[in-house]
């Protein structure tokens, strides 16, 4: 989180926000005590459901996604390191990221970073049947966990595991850490409601961008809400 605050620090005045979203089954209790000690200026949610890992297929941490004015996602599921502290381990370099992201803010559909619909398409996957059926397992698995039932969510988690072993989102459940993702726009409008509204998803700022259009009325409904 400190790297994504120093990163919207520079360009949050360039009609750049920046959303991230803690992948976490216990909720504010785990994920809570990170976000409130890191003090990000930006939006910070909590998906217990995870249902933006599901809905954007994101597998890893950190990963970025990046959606423009019009609530279109112009740039799919990555590998998002805005700093080198994991580069030892990693072996990857922030800086061909962090380039790209700043040619899209000063760019907008002209960025060559931006990818048109056909491209975008062909690197989403959206039709792997493995993909869409490791989700519905862990689906299943989370709900049976959350009612109390670990021993019988167990073998829908290894299932999931199974069905797409490149998730991380899959590959620890239940865990006690959360896993941030960040969806990053050049700009979303804002709407704000009462606290007695939000659902799955908490955010610790006043006022939080609604969901892009794009987005399925499932995240509408539980995360596109301000308190």
């Amino acid at each position: 989180m400190p790297g994504w605050q120093a990163i919207y620090q520079q360009l949050k005045d360039k009609n750049f926000e920046v959303i991230s979203v803690a992948q976490d089954t216990n909720g504010v209790k785990d994920a809570g005590p990170w976000i409130t000690a890191a003090k990000p200026t930006y939006t910070a949610l909590i998906d217990e459901k995870h249902l933006v890992s599901k809905l954007y297929n994101m597998v890893n941490v950190p990963t970025g996604v990046w959606i423009n004015e019009e609530g279109r996602m112009v740039r799919p599921n990555e590998v998002a390191f805005v700093d080198d502290r994991f580069k030892t381990f990693t072996g990857l370099d922030s800086e061909p990221y962090l380039t790209a992201l700043r040619d899209w803010v000063e760019k907008g559909e002209k960025s060559a970073y931006a990818m048109s619909e056909v491209r975008l398409l062909d690197k989403l996957n959206a039709n792997d049947s493995s993909m869409i059926l490791a989700a519905a397992e862990f689906g299943l698995g989370e709900y049976l966990y959350q009612s109390g039932h670990l021993p019988e969510a167990v073998p829908h988690f290894r299932n999931a595991q199974r069905l797409n072993p490149k998730s991380w989102n899959y590959s620890d459940r239940p865990t006690r850490f959360p896993m941030p993702s960040a969806i990053t726009a050049r700009h979303l409008p804002t709407k704000c409601k009462n606290p007695e509204e939000a659902k799955s998803i908490t955010s610790r700022r006043t006022c939080r961008p609604q969901a892009a259009p794009h987005l399925s009325r499932e995240v509408s409904e539980g995360a596109a809400r301000c308190f």
